[in-house]
């Protein structure tokens, strides 16, 4: 199993009159690396904006990463979730990520009350919000753009699911 780079996309974000936006993705044919897809983009944008009259606002380009060797996990439900309850620097506001199908072992406990606790001491409940926090490696933002103070706690939580 091993994850191997694949398709490069190209997707652009258009205005209306109305500040209304729509998003439209395209595959880029095979581009021969980074440099080669932004500028296919760029120039997809350039004839994009030839064609329609709504205003630019912005565009990105992405190459796919997946699993060539796909193992199915034997006991995960994307239903079950771990709710991460993250103190923004305005101490009268929370921000909460969540992660589908959460390790039994970022819990206090393995059953009873407490097995439905994350444990934030927990070595990688500490690497995960490491990634946000602004004392942390901080590579990443959450809520509007904000970097969170400090891991506050965290929970199990059930969603629905559509497909039965």
């Amino acid at each position: 199993m091993a994850v191997v780079a694949g398709r490069w996309f190209y997707e652009i974000v258009l205005v209306d009159t109305g500040n209304q936006s729509t998003r439209r993705k395209y595959e880029i044919n095979n581009p021969a690396d980074y440099a080669a897809a932004l500028a296919a983009g760029v120039a997809l944008r350039a004839d994009i904006l030839g064609v329609s009259d709504m205003a630019f606002k912005s565009d990105r380009v992405w190459q796919e990463y997946y699993e060539d060797s796909l193992s199915l996990p034997a006991n995960a439900q994307k239903e079950n979730q771990a709710c991460f309850v993250f103190q923004l620097p305005d101490p009268s506001k929370t921000a909460k990520l969540y992660v589908p199908a959460p390790e039994a072992g970022i819990m206090v406990a393995l059953s009873g009350v407490n097995s439905n606790v994350v444990d934030t001491t927990d070595a990688a409940v500490i690497a995960f919000a490491d990634n946000f926090l602004s004392g942390g490696s901080n590579l990443f933002l959450i809520s509007d753009g904000e970097e969170p103070d400090s891991l506050l706690r965290g929970h199990r939580m059930h969603t629905s699911n559509s497909f039965g």
